[in-house]
């Protein structure tokens, strides 16, 4: 019993080899792939698929996982072998409220991470067995053991902890270095789907998934031997790496996203791949435009060089989407220099683009296909902000966000500051401060720690008006968050 239940927790079923790791997971995958025609087909559940791998389990050795499940937790052995874990990747058949949340607590991940839906009842049972499985546990082995094996097992409220507990040198396919097809598809998969969460997801939570595939993808880099599955590979990476990039930008860790856009960008030149290496560009000018702090004028050239390039790169016939964002911010960054002409020339561009997009493709841009108009009326506004034109800003604005999904929280909360700024600049003061509240408010929930220092830039303009009741409530909320005087 004692070898058993070893077994099942510290080292997966038949003891094969996992490692306890720091606390990455799930992934972000090749969505702009898809989006410039790298699609690859997906079937089943390539999550579950995945993440078995990734363990280097056979699926004889998930039954096995799950018949020692039940002999731990006192239940009759379960009628699962090897055929019934393969029609469950094959999306053949789909495991019942039985083996839902027991493979949960056998990987060790919530249930979207595995491909299932996750639902109250499902996280009650999955706290339920891990509780259960933690007195189990408590009763077989010595203290020191039974202290590792609940820190990582245990459910900690409606999800199970993000520690994957994954060796990712792990994920290099078993032939001599040679990349899984199947693997690597279900990873391109799984990343699209994530792609689309980028926009919806806090960002807290979804950077250690995207970082542990991430991982994942790396290892394959590394042990991969040249071969036609290459490029696609090195696509994977280099949009994970973007992904993770502004992710942590979108966190407030500078650093971290700079890391990360330079992986990007080696991967996308290992992958001969214009627009993703466009893409990464066009990430990385937040890091050097004042737009992110709230001012504008003449400042650094970066901006508008590393759009120049991604512009040069991406080509004329890449993605309408990509060339649509990349103009857009263009135009922000000529808008922030005064440069009306080349603002207006660029957004003129960008809408004719616009209006050849078809919305069946996906990928990074899946956040523009359900309101087009509104996402390019976004950087319309801005520019007219920038540009003096705050009459103008606010009408255009106001009408983004009445078009936009509340589901794009990050979305919203830019364009929040960005009417609070318009409202601050026809000194509507009460009005730009609940804005600007409204935008922390929303920002604080999905974790947006980058955002606040955008609401600092504005909170600088109200300056006159530091004494006010509205800008003093504005304060009180930015301390409140950020645990800093505005």
């Amino acid at each position: 019993m004692l070898r058993m239940l070893v077994s099942i927790t510290l080292y997966g079923p038949r003891g094969k080899g996992q490692a306890v790791g720091s606390p990455q997971g799930h992934m972000v995958g090749s969505a702009l792939g898809q989006t410039l025609g790298h699609q690859p087909p997906a079937e089943g559940n390539p999550r579950l698929r995945l993440e078995r791998v990734a363990r280097r389990w056979d699926q004889d050795d998930v039954a096995a996982g799950l018949q020692e499940l039940a002999v731990l937790l006192g239940e009759a052995m379960p009628g699962v072998d090897a055929n019934l874990v393969s029609k469950w990747e094959r999306g053949v058949r789909t495991p019942g409220p039985y083996y839902t949340p027991r493979l949960c607590l056998l990987f060790q991940l919530p249930p979207e991470i595995l491909g299932f839906l996750p639902g109250p009842r499902l996280a009650s049972e999955c706290r339920r067995l891990s509780q259960a499985l933690g007195q189990a546990l408590a009763r077989t082995v010595d203290p020191v053991r039974r202290r590792d094996f609940l820190e990582y097992l245990l459910w900690g409220g409606a999800a199970l902890a993000t520690s994957s507990a994954i060796d990712v040198e792990r994920i290099v396919a078993a032939a001599s270095g040679h990349v899984d097809r199947r693997l690597l598809d279900d990873l391109h998969a799984v990343a699209n789907e994530d792609a689309r969460r980028m926009h919806t997801d806090a960002p807290r939570d979804l950077l250690p998934h995207v970082e542990r595939h991430l991982a994942y993808a790396q290892a394959m880099v590394r042990g991969a031997r040249l071969s036609t599955e290459e490029t696609r590979l090195y696509l994977a990476a280099g949009t994970l790496a973007a992904v993770a990039g502004k992710l942590s930008f979108s966190l407030g860790n500078p650093g971290d996203a700079h890391a990360h856009y330079v992986a990007a960008d080696s991967y996308a030149r290992e992958a001969g791949d214009g627009p993703l290496r466009g893409y990464v560009l066009g990430l990385r000018r937040q890091l050097y435009s004042d737009l992110w702090r709230g001012w504008s004028g003449m400042s650094s050239s970066m901006p508008l060089q590393l759009l120049e390039e991604a512009l040069a790169g991406v080509g004329p016939t890449s993605s309408p989407w990509l060339r649509t964002w990349l103009l857009a911010c263009r135009a922000e960054e000529h808008a922030t220099r005064g440069d009306q002409r080349s603002a207006h020339r660029d957004l003129e561009e960008a809408d004719n683009l616009l209006g050849t997009a078809s919305t069946s493709e996906d990928g990074f841009f899946a956040h523009w296909y359900e309101s087009p108009d509104a996402r390019l009326a976004g950087y319309r506004g801005k520019c007219a902000e920038l540009l003096g034109a705050t009459a103008e800003a606010t009408s255009t604005i106001e009408g983004v966000l009445d078009a936009l999904s509340p589901s794009l929280v990050s979305v919203r909360c830019y364009v929040l500051a960005d009417l609070a700024m318009a409202c601050a600049k026809e000194e509507e003061i009460e009005r730009a401060c609940g804005l600007l509240i409204e935008s922390v408010d929303l920002g604080s929930e999905g974790g947006l720690a980058g955002h606040f220092q955008r609401v600092i830039g504005v909170r600088r303009h109200l300056w006159t008006w530091r004494d006010t009741t509205a800008v003093r409530e504005l304060d009180e909320r930015l301390h409140q968050i950020t645990w800093a005087s505005a």
